[in-house]
């Protein structure tokens, strides 16, 4: 894995994602990396695509997990964003120790170029003055760390109704699960009208896709749940490389739902699919 610095990189990638990599403090006190901009990362990268992430954390951060040819554009921060999931009776409550160094608008005019950018943001650290630059040809928005804060006891709450005031001008697609937004749909479909594509992930009962003013019911894949962490980035990451390569989005969806059903088949990255195998899936549907 080559970590690039500052320096604008003149080749193009297929794909590059903006956003934080995490420390994710796991239920042993192991500290493991994690973050849209990792799973993303991964899943583009075993899909086939040349890849590139744009991030701050601390120059530590361990980034063993990513291949050799991801490149990763580190901007030195004094501190990593630091997550702590606590699970009771299947309920989630999230922790943020700390926070990296937002990424500025000047960090992503040094980003390094590319077919498709997903903006992935985990902690806010994106401009809120508007998200896209004009050299961008497709972006692709997961708005979960937009819809954020922090409360005096370091749990993460979720606000939906932000997704209504975000920035979304030159937006090609965002991709939202439904606990990205505490299970309230209205927000998503209020922003349907902004953004060509949206994408509300519904874990096993499939995603809806809001198109041409259109709401369509995407099923999910069978599959045999092992780990679901990191879905909604696998399934985002397919769903906007398929865009990029000019499927329509119901076509794409259905790739994408493929694509997330075979990563949730085994622990963390490990069952992380190729095009083979996702292909291989839809044709068994």
């Amino acid at each position: 894995m080559e970590v690039s610095g500052l320096f604008v990189l003149v080749h193009m990638f297929d794909y590059l994602v903006i956003g934080h990599l995490t420390a994710d403090v796991l239920e042993d006190e192991r500290i493991q990396t994690g973050g849209t901009a990792l799973y993303a990362a991964l899943t583009a990268h075993r899909l086939g695509a040349r890849v590139a992430i744009l991030t701050a954390a601390k120059p530590d951060i361990d980034l063993s997990m990513l291949p050799s040819d991801v490149e990763v554009q580190l901007i030195p921060s004094p501190a990593t964003t630091t997550f702590r999931n606590r699970y009771r009776e299947n309920a989630r409550t999230q922790y943020m120790y700390e926070r990296a160094t937002p990424l500025s608008r000047e960090d992503l005019q040094r980003a390094p170029a590319a077919r498709v950018v997903h903006l992935g943001p985990v902690a806010y650290e994106l401009p809120t003055d508007g998200l896209r630059l004009p050299q961008w040809e497709f972006v692709g928005l997961t708005a979960q760390g937009l819809l954020r804060s922090v409360a005096a006891d370091k749990q993460v709450l979720t606000d939906p109704q932000l997704l209504r005031r975000l920035p979304l001008d030159g937006i090609h697609a965002v991709a939202l699960s439904e606990e990205d937004v505490n299970f309230d749909e209205e927000p998503v479909i209020a922003i349907t009208d902004r953004v060509p594509v949206v994408a509300l992930t519904r874990a096993e009962r499939g995603a809806t896709i809001w198109w041409h003013g259109e709401a369509v019911d995407v099923p999910a894949y069978r599959a045999q749940v092992v780990d679901p962490t990191g879905a909604g980035d696998v399934f985002a990451t397919a769903f906007f490389l398929a865009l990029r390569n000019g499927d329509d989005p119901i076509a794409a969806a259905r790739y994408a739902c493929a694509a997330a059903s075979c990563a949730i088949e085994g622990i963390g990255v490990a069952t992380l699919p190729t095009p083979a195998v996702v292909a291989a899936r839809m044709e068994r549907g």
